[in-house]
């Protein structure tokens, strides 16, 4: 990593990681036996960056490329181009990219592409932006990149105004509008979104914010990529409310209740998530975050079965509840050594019932289906890291870390395990079976 002094900026990250075997029992006639199976084989990884500052220093181009080598195995490679160039005193935006990526699935070839560009204003009462962004239907970024799908034509697109001079009793007052539209190659609209947004700041410093949403109809794909087929989408509202207290106090509290459902009020749901943030003095902090969710879905994928020369898409009522505690500390000893601190235990527990079948392909429409399995699940999580860092010289940096990972997934479970009893079931998520893992990291500045 460096910075040269004509604005130029790069870095490079090369690992190499070694092979993964996972063991797997068989039992023959009577007889166990246990054999190693490769999961990962020995694989390099890299990343190539470059920036270059331009327009007196206020914008800048760049260039990146990543690279996946497994040893006889498949190979990944994605290059792109970007660019965020500003104009009038830097009131006007002007960003994109150009990518490329270059993978192999079952030793087929496959090239992929990403366009986005994206027009913005900033600065003065009001501001604006407009966005498109393609991506092919072979676009493949996830073997060191992280994408949620592919297959995708987007555009968006917002409105805000704003008055920063303080009036009655409000300091601050945010009003914005904001909107997308999406569809696959396949021309198929998949989601159609409105949003209002107001956000105030009143002469107390407390904040408070309402936005209400709406779906449009449309249609979802995501059950295709699963074996399903297109489901019709029925328009839906949400709304969102948030409160906060000061957040220069020593405490803050700040809380978040949400709801949403569909024209038909066969699906709803609500969710609500509590704050608090503690800062006693200038270099402690400790947070707890905890949050619910309660969700009926009336038509969850389940599965596709062939029967009678016949394909039924099977549907279920889904009923689930989440919950997370999320707890984080930050206590800095010195300005060079500090401690982070981050837990997450976390539980969704679902009851399918009501399964059902679509009728026909494009429709939001079902008859009853007879399906003798056991969908219900009961999942729990724990994730946690603790951080110590010490910067032994300026630009150079020492961390020491131990991480944690445990869960439990329980499938097919029974009525006993749907029983949702919070602080038994975060608390259960402490003992099952995990991992730990410890890393030692050292950051070294040379100045060039």
């Amino acid at each position: 990593m460096g910075r040269t002094q004509g604005g130029t900026s790069f870095g490079i990250i090369e690992a190499v990681t070694a092979p993964e075997f996972t063991q797997i029992e068989k039992s023959v006639d009577g007889k166990k036996t246990q054999s190693d199976h490769l999961v990962e084989p020995l694989t390099n990884y890299f990343v190539g960056r470059i920036n270059q500052e331009v327009l007196e220093g206020s914008s800048r181009v760049g260039l990146i490329t990543t690279a996946v080598n497994r040893r006889d195995s498949n190979a990944a490679y994605v290059s792109g181009l970007d660019w965020d160039l500003k104009f009038a005193k830097e009131r006007y935006q002007i960003t994109g990219t150009l990518a490329t990526s270059q993978s192999w699935h079952l030793e087929t070839r496959k090239l992929g592409y990403l366009a986005h560009l994206e027009f913005d204003k900033r600065g003065g009462w009001w501001s604006g932006e407009s966005s498109f962004r393609m991506l092919s239907p072979d676009f493949e970024m996830n073997d060191l990149g992280f994408q949620r799908r592919a297959d995708l034509l987007e555009w968006d697109y917002a409105l805000s105004v704003q008055r920063e001079k303080p009036f009655s009793i409000f300091r601050r007052v945010f009003l914005g509008f904001y909107g997308w539209q999406q569809w696959n190659f396949n021309k198929v609209n998949i989601s159609r979104y409105l949003e209002l947004s107001v956000h105030t700041r009143f002469k107390n410093y407390w904040d408070s914010n309402l936005r209400v949403a709406h779906n449009l109809e449309s249609f979802n794909d995501d059950d295709v990529r699963r074996g399903g087929t297109l489901i019709r989408n029925p328009a839906n509202w949400h709304l969102y409310t948030r409160i906060s207290t000061d957040r220069r106090k020593m405490i803050r509290l700040e809380l978040n209740p949400a709801f949403g459902w569909n024209e038909d009020r066969q699906s709803y749901d609500y969710n609500l998530r509590l704050y608090l943030r503690i800062h006693p003095v200038s270099n402690v902090e400790f947070s707890v975050g905890p949050s619910y969710g309660y969700r009926v879905k009336d038509a969850q994928w389940v599965k596709q079965v062939e029967k009678n020369l016949k394909t039924h898409y099977v549907y279920g009522e889904l009923e689930s509840h989440t919950l997370d505690f999320t707890t984080r500390a930050n206590i800095s000893f010195t300005p060079t050594l500090s401690l982070q601190f981050y837990v997450q235990p976390f539980i969704t527990i679902g009851d399918y019932k009501n399964f059902k079948e679509l009728v026909e392909p494009r429709s939001y429409e079902f008859k009853p289906y007879t399906l003798n399995e056991n969908r219900d699940f009961h999942r729990r999580s724990l994730r946690s890291n603790t951080v110590l860092r010490w910067e032994f010289r300026p630009g150079s940096t020492l961390f020491l870390v131990w991480s944690q990972s445990r869960e439990a997934a329980l499938e097919s479970i029974q009525e006993t395990y749907l029983d949702f009893r919070p602080l038994y079931r975060l608390g259960s998520s402490f003992t099952d079976e995990g991992k730990n893992i410890f890393l030692i990291k050292c950051r070294y500045w040379f100045g060039m």
